[in-house]
């Protein structure tokens, strides 16, 4: 985090560069301007680097909660995950309760069909014994059957009982997965306004960052103007030491200029050649004329790229308008689409809220079937009671009605204590899933036993045939034994009397059965009625039934049509991300523009420092060269003056070198021969002084008058003649040095000419400066158009960051909806399997019920 800002160092560095180059600048009054822009960039760096503690302080404070959060989102994740574990385990325990309880349903099934085939076998049996009274055997039998029946019936009740514990169990797993759902909506819902928090810590740190980013841009751009400014004062440093430079050259050359003045008011003949040079130089200076106008013309085809340029910048200006415009007409028709998901989001809420009403109809037509029910139970209740004074009206009959009273009485026991067995088994659901196995055995074995005895039966019926047959053969047997028939007529009487006892016994058992059937047949018809009440209400259900699945129809297509919406809104998020990218490309070419703009600006104000101070220099210099023309006039008039003196001297020097040349070889000559000479005379001198200090004949030598006067004079002329060679070449080295000296001075003023305009190029100074006025209010206007669009751009942005948060807060309350409507279905589901499970208690409970009346109305009629 302390990498990312700029260091105290650097600053403290700065700090000491602006002191020291604002205590340079202090003592140089021209360069106040920029002192202050460069002040004035100055503090703008200062405030930009405190405002970037500030942000890095920010920066920390956000990421020390984004770290706290990013744990308690983690914590939360991590409870949700658990949770979610256990609701998959209870998922699956329920599954497996499910199937076990379908599976005992489908045993329950099978047991009513064996229970059914019982019955039809006792009916048939029944009938035989009313057949043939004789057959007590069959009677043993009927009665080992039923009680084989009441053994199933047991094992039946047991199985209900599993049932209704298993049932009990799953209602209680039921709860427990509502509890665990409702938890983890709620942990959904921390953890979701913990994502919300995250995001807009996340939004707040990406809003920090383009600070920081944009901050961070801002300094590198005061850190290249500093550069540029720092570069642009060392310019002119070296611009003023080399003006200073010029300056020191120009009063040397000045001084130089009266000394030469003084030396060519003395020598004509080197002014003459000087203003030859001048001439070529003046030829010079038209050339760089005509340079300066290519200048001007290439300055001109410049400024004209630079309206090219401009006109380019209006049409990007313009496809950015029509860009913007197409941005409008996009955000118009995504408002319109948004309007279009607004009301059919509005129509499934009318839906749904159509479905809630149909729900609360169904639940006050479950309301109705419980009262239904209620009542069913209390008739039951009645009829129940109703049976009692029966039984105990049947209780004065026979001691076999007494029987069947007291096993009526005995099941009803028995099933109030499997009521209890049930409520205690509830709590041993474990231990009897193991016991359905066994049971499931048992089953079989009994099926086994069933086959067994229909196969038994099938015998008794095969012997009931064979006992026909001895009857008959009895009955020929009593033709045969009439003789017995008076001590059997005894017992007849005795048998005729009980036989009218039991008829008048039996007559009155059929008229009380003919009351209890008439009763049952009442019941019956109660029981009908009921059984058309209770299709109407399944059928009516159905029809619900029908309706909410037509509902969950419209429901899915709804879900289709907002997810096709979703996709349409999720590819207009990406063509506004499209969009987005292009402003921020428009908005980057907009940035190069405005420095470019800004870059020009700064040229511009340099150049017109540079041409204020140019247009001073050169009013001094049009002064000096008023003064320097009228020199040069005077000169002119000098030079012609001496061009004719330079003529006649020219001729008269030419004469001269040709006469010189003639001579030349005759006196080179006679120089040989004067030096050779001279060689001898030296040698005559060197024998004679050496013949004078020792003299060999003293005597013979005698001193004489008289002198040589030719070569005394000879040698005085060649002595003068010498020393006028030695001056001559002196003053040829003189004027040859003078020569180079005024060769520099024509080169300097070549270099000075070449840098100082003339009157045309003053004249396209003014001209250039008038473009430049008009080109800044041009500037100006294009300034003020591009504040405009960026004012317009801004707006844009607004309007598509508020775009984009509604469609942020429309997609977050879809969601939630989604979220609710799952609720619901899961919460409907939920409701309508547990109507199920009590309709289909209802169906076993009314099974059972009509399966003991008709157990108890055989009895009856059996008895």
């Amino acid at each position: 985090m302390e990498d990312l800002g700029f260091s105290e160092q650097d600053r403290d560095a700065l700090e000491r560069e602006f002191q020291d180059i604002i205590n340079e600048l202090a003592n140089e009054p021209a360069l106040e301007r920029f002192r202050q822009e460069y002040t004035k960039l100055h503090q703008a760096f200062r405030n930009a680097y405190d405002q970037e503690r500030r942000l890095l302080r920010k920066l920390r404070d956000i990421n020390s909660d984004i770290l706290n959060n990013a744990g308690k989102v983690t914590n939360a994740l991590k409870f949700s995950q658990e949770d979610s574990e256990r609701i998959k385990l209870l998922k699956t325990e329920l599954d497996n309760t499910y199937k076990v309880i379908e599976q005992a349903q489908m045993r329950e099934d099978k047991l009513k069909q064996k229970i059914e085939n019982f019955q039809a076998e006792i009916k048939h049996l029944s009938d035989l014994v009313e057949q043939g009274n004789a057959l007590q055997s069959q009677t043993n039998k009927i009665t080992e059957l039923q009680t084989q029946k009441e053994d199933l019936m047991k094992e039946r009740d047991s199985l209900q009982a599993e049932l209704i514990k298993n049932r009990s169990e799953t209602g209680n797993l039921i709860e427990k997965l509502k509890l665990l759902e409702n938890e983890k909506l709620i942990l959904d819902q921390s953890s979701q306004q913990l994502k919300k928090n995250l995001q807009e810590m996340q939004e707040k740190v990406d809003k920090d960052e383009q600070r920081r980013n944009n901050i961070n841009e801002e300094l590198e751009q005061l850190r290249q103007n500093y550069i540029k400014t720092k570069k642009e004062y060392e310019k002119q440093k070296e611009d003023l030491s080399k003006v200073q430079v010029e300056l020191k050259k120009q009063t040397e050359t000045l001084q130089k200029k009266d000394i030469d003045k003084e030396i060519e008011e003395n020598e004509l003949k080197n002014l003459r050649d000087q203003v030859t040079d001048v001439k070529k130089i003046y030829k010079e200076i038209m050339a760089k004329k005509e340079e300066n106008e290519d200048i001007r013309e290439s300055n001109e085809a410049e400024i004209i790229k630079l309206k090219n340029e401009k006109n380019n910048a209006r049409t990007h200006l313009n496809q950015i308008e029509k860009k913007n415009n197409n941005l409008n007409k996009k955000l118009l028709d995504l408002q319109k689409q948004r309007d279009k998901i607004i009301k059919d989001k509005e129509v499934a809420i009318n839906s749904i809220q159509q479905l809630d009403r149909h729900v609360t109809d169904t639940k006050k037509f479950n309301e109705q079937d419980q009262q239904l029910l209620e009542e069913l139970r209390k008739a039951h209740i009645n009829f129940a009671n109703h049976k009692a004074k029966s039984e105990e009206y049947n209780s004065k009959l026979n001691e076999k009605i007494n029987l069947i009273d007291k096993e009526i009485e005995s099941y009803e026991k028995e099933i109030l204590q499997l009521q209890e067995e049930v409520d205690e088994r509830e709590k041993q659901f474990v231990i009897n899933t193991k016991k359905k196995e066994k049971f499931g055995k048992d089953a079989a074995l009994i099926n086994a036993k069933f086959l067994h005895s229909q196969e038994e039966i099938k015998l008794k019926d095969n012997l009931i045939s064979e006992f026909q047959k001895k009857n008959i053969e009895t009955d020929n047997k009593l033709k045969q034994q009439q003789h017995l028939y008076e001590e059997v007529r005894s017992d007849r009487n005795l048998y005729s009397k009980n036989l009218l006892e039991t008829q008048d016994e039996i007559a009155v058992i059929k008229r009380r059965h003919k009351i209890v059937q008439h009763q049952i047949a009442q019941l019956k018809e109660e029981i009908d009625a009921k059984e058309v009440a209770l299709a109407k209400e399944h059928f009516e259900h159905k029809k619900k039934d029908k309706t909410i699945e037509e509902c969950c129809r419209i429901l899915e297509k709804n879900r289709k049509e907002i997810e096709e919406k979703e996709e349409t809104i999720k590819n207009y998020v990406g063509e506004i991300s499209k969009l987005h990218f292009v402003l921020k490309d428009s908005e980057i070419k907009r940035q190069k523009l405005k420095e470019e703009y800004e870059t020009v600006v700064s040229e511009r104000d340099i150049l017109g420092t540079q041409l204020i101070r140019r247009n001073d220099e050169s009013a001094l210099l049009y002064e000096k060269i008023k003064v320097q023309q009228e020199t040069l006039a005077y000169g002119e008039q000098q030079y012609r003056e001496r061009l004719s003196d330079i003529e006649l001297l020219k001729f008269k020097i030419s004469d001269l070198q040709r006469e010189r040349l003639a001579k030349l070889p005759f006196q080179r000559k006679r120089q040989t021969i004067y030096k050779k000479d001279l060689v001898e005379e030296k040698l005559r001198v060197k024998a004679l002084s050496e013949e004078l200090e020792n003299p060999l004949n003293p005597q013979r030598c005698k001193k004489l008058g008289g002198s040589d006067p030719d070569v005394y004079e000879m040698k005085q002329k060649i002595k003068t003649l010498q020393r006028r060679l030695i001056y001559k070449t002196e003053q040829v080295v003189e004027k040859e040095v003078l020569i180079q000296q005024k060769e520099k001075q024509i080169l300097e003023l070549r270099d000075i000419m070449r840098k100082q305009p003339g009157l045309e190029e003053a004249t396209q100074i003014s001209k250039l400066q008038e473009q430049m006025k008009a080109k800044t209010r041009q500037m100006k206007s294009l300034a003020a158009e591009l504040n405009m669009y960026q004012a317009q751009i801004n707006e844009y942005k607004y309007d598509i960051e508020r775009l984009n948060k509604e469609l942020q807060e429309t997609n977050r309350k879809y969601l939630e909806q989604r979220r609710r409507e799952q609720i619901q279905q899961e919460q409907q589901q939920l409701m309508e399997q547990n109507q199920q499970n009590q309709q289909h208690r209802m169906v076993i409970y009314y099974n059972m019920l009509y399966y003991l009346r008709r157990e108890r109305l055989f009895k009856l009629v059996f008895d």
